[in-house]
């Protein structure tokens, strides 16, 4: 089945999980807290973005161009594309935070990705 570019993902670095994860942990053993979380940021790009905006990195950081390659099982969605409202309300309420700037998080990457290949 064709992957569609434009629907949108809550990309979340994984570290941001572990914090929060942490955070959750702390908090219970506080106080007795149950129930489902929704964790998610403020930013959910369609993935088309998210490679544009890894492109752009790559340019400021690295005069480096890299090319997004649209293939032919890729396509647009039929379907609308909405933007992600995760209600973290919740979360909020026992006091977490999101912290992390994803336009570091894609910086961080990059530059591990490119000692990486130095080596």
């Amino acid at each position: 089945f064709p992957v569609t570019i434009d629907i949108r993902r809550d990309f979340l670095p994984i570290k941001e999980v572990s914090i929060a994860t942490h955070h959750l942990i702390e908090i219970n053993r506080r106080q007795k807290i149950g129930g489902i979380f929704n964790l998610g940021g403020k930013w959910a790009p369609t993935i088309f973005d998210l490679a544009k905006l890894i492109k752009e990195r790559c340019i400021s950081k690295y005069d480096f161009i890299p090319e997004i390659l649209i293939t032919e099982n890729i396509t647009n969605s039929t379907k609308s594309s909405d933007f992600l409202d995760y209600n973290i309300s919740k979360i909020n309420e026992v006091g977490f935070k999101l912290t992390i700037n994803i336009i570091d998080e894609i910086d961080k990457i990059l530059l591990h990705l490119i000692k990486d290949s130095v080596r």
